[in-house]
């Protein structure tokens, strides 16, 4: 399993969509790194996911009641890619 931190991951799984959307490697490199990008997607989704209960486990005790608020994080990665810093 691939250990790194999510903005690494994302970072890296951004410059293999830029490698493939090029068109200028062969189609085995190509696969390589999908393949690789496809774990790192995973990876991302996983971090995500753990973000999310970990924000809802945070929000849970809120003057002494149990509260949640949902994540989005379909949002988040929308609002990333609109506005990249």
């Amino acid at each position: 399993m691939i250990t790194m931190k999510f903005e690494e991951a994302l970072q890296k799984l951004e410059e293999i969509v830029e490698r493939l959307e090029r068109g200028d490697i062969s189609l085995d490199e190509s696969l390589e790194i999908f393949e690789e990008g496809i774990k790192l997607s995973r990876l991302c989704t996983k971090q995500l996911e753990e973000a999310e209960q970990r924000v809802e486990l945070l929000l849970g005790i809120r003057d002494g009641k149990p509260e949640t608020a949902p994540f989005q994080v379909n949002e988040v990665l929308a609002e990333n890619y609109e506005n990249p810093d």
